[in-house]
């Protein structure tokens, strides 16, 4: 997700359209909001592969909302969520293929199914890329109406009925008034594209090979391809306004094919997000060993002792040679204790070997949130074939990663953020970091990296939101900043971090 808004959610009326760069700031006031917007990740990641009645999985493992009207603004009936995604691959059949369309905007419209009822579903599903425009409502009926760039389901005698998945989004059955039974696609569609190209045939080999373009024409997204498929074979008989109405039939006939592929990348974006809560799991002095295969670390860390002791010998010298070792002046290894127990034993130069209990509370939090960031760029990145994957960005949503730190650790961890940026640079790598914090060092530190020449961080890598700037003298509630190339943030408030309290 490059770009993301939500309205009427929490307290947040309209956050407008916010960018999520390599590295997001999110710091503002206690409930200005930032918290609220942060957990949307983790709500989306709880709901995204569990089949819930409605969209969202409002009490779950991450976050607890309690249900829809706890989460909607005071005194509104709808939550909006509009977010762009930047390549979304098109499948056929749960078959992954090469055609992707590019700058895809999806807007939500969620609401109650009934005002009596504590169930709520997706009202409105907008899908717009290029110059299309596609509109589906859902009805509280299960009945539901399509608009794909002006071809209508009323106006085919489409009746169609949506189903749940167990992904984001609903699915469609179409039951033809004019052809019987249940299909995923509709066959009325289907009959007018074959009918608006019968009008450029000649003889009975070329409506054979119009035929047999017909079926090509249902996995066609991209109008300029279709456009010259359609002319070559027509020997350029067919005009701009049928070869529109053909793609525009072919898009209708192929909406579930755009919802597989928009589900399935919400999949894959979900199992490559991760959460970080703000207070980590205790740290036990004894771990029971299991032989579970551990491929995800959990929003606490409690799971840490048992991913590190699943990595290989290769893995895990890894992790500490170049990721804790250099940044942090420390390493991590796994003991074993006796009776099925292992130790985590940190190592410091010139220091003897501790329990990680025996070190202290900023280790024991600091740890899962370096575990999970070398996570998602050194094992998911590599593990996971980047050039067949529905999304190949990964998030990691992390809630006040200087809690309990001192400063010079909270220096440290903005370290690690310039390490990430460089090696997803050079790496090609699409991670996204999102931060909710009060820490004055972290602003500060992001700044001193980018003015260093020795870092890598640059201004274009960074967004600071600020949440209810308006307090602040700025222009709107959440106000967009950057730093400039002095590592100056622009559009600051002045004494944003003063410990000045009006009592007035």
């Amino acid at each position: 997700m490059d770009k993301i808004r939500l309205q009427h959610y929490r307290c947040l009326d309209d956050t407008g359209y916010l960018s999520v760069k390599p590295i997001t700031v999110l710091v503002g006031a206690n409930s200005s909001g930032k918290s609220s917007f942060l957990k949307y990740f983790a709500l989306l990641k709880q709901s995204v592969s569990s089949f819930v009645q409605g969209v969202f999985l409002w009490n779950g493992p991450l976050v607890d909302f309690r249900d829809f009207d706890n989460t909607v603004s005071s005194g509104q009936k709808t939550i909006e969520v509009e977010f762009t995604i930047n390549s979304l691959p098109i499948v056929s059949s749960f078959r992954f293929s090469k055609k992707k369309i590019d700058n895809v905007n999806i807007h939500l419209i969620l609401g109650k199914l009934d005002d009596n009822e504590h169930e709520d579903f997706l009202k409105e599903m907008s899908i717009t890329y290029d110059d299309n425009r596609i509109k589906l409502y859902f009805h509280s009926n299960r009945k539901a109406d399509i608009d794909v760039n002006g071809i209508k389901s009323n106006d085919l005698n489409d009746t169609l009925i949506w189903g749940l998945t167990n992904s984001l989004f609903p699915k469609f059955m179409f039951k033809s008034k004019n052809h019987g039974g249940d299909e995923e696609h509709s066959y009325n569609a289907y009959k007018e594209i074959q009918e608006t190209i019968k009008n450029y045939i000649d003889d009975e080999d070329q409506i054979n090979r119009f035929v047999f373009l017909g079926n090509r024409l249902r996995n066609f997204f991209d109008k300029e391809s279709m456009e010259k498929t359609l002319k070559r074979q027509s020997k350029d008989k067919i005009d701009n306004e049928s070869i529109q109405k053909i793609y525009n039939m072919a898009m209708y006939f192929n909406i579930n094919v755009l919802l597989d592929s928009l589900n399935l990348y919400m999949l894959s974006f979900a199992k490559k997000m991760t959460y970080v809560k703000p207070l980590r799991a205790i740290v036990e002095r004894y771990y029971r060993y299991n032989n579970y295969a551990v491929d995800s670390i959990d929003a606490d860390g409690s799971n840490i002792p048992m991913f590190l002791n699943s990595l290989s010998d290769n893995a895990l010298n890894d992790f500490n040679k170049h990721w804790l070792l250099p940044i942090f002046g420390f390493t991590i290894k796994l003991k074993p204790s006796g009776n099925g127990h292992v130790e985590m034993i940190v190592i410091e130069k010139g220091k003897v070997e501790r329990n990680l209990i025996d070190v202290g509370f900023g280790f024991t939090q600091v740890l899962p949130i370096l575990t999970i960031i070398w996570k998602s760029i050194m094992v998911d990145c590599v593990n996971s074939d980047e050039s067949e994957d529905f999304c190949k960005t990964h998030f990691v949503a992390i809630e006040q990663p200087e809690l309990h730190l001192h400063p010079r650790f909270q220096g440290m961890f903005v370290d690690m953020l310039d390490r990430v940026v460089r090696i997803c640079h050079k790496e090609k790598k699409d991670v996204r970091i999102i931060i909710e914090t009060h820490s004055e060092t972290i602003v500060n530190r992001i700044g001193t990296k980018i003015v260093d020449e020795s870092s890598y961080l640059k201004p274009t890598d960074v967004n600071v939101l600020l949440f209810n700037g308006k307090n602040e003298g700025l222009d709107k509630y959440i106000e967009s900043t950057s730093y400039d190339d002095e590592g100056y943030l622009v559009n600051w408030p002045f004494g944003f971090f003063s410990d000045y309290v009006d009592r007035d």
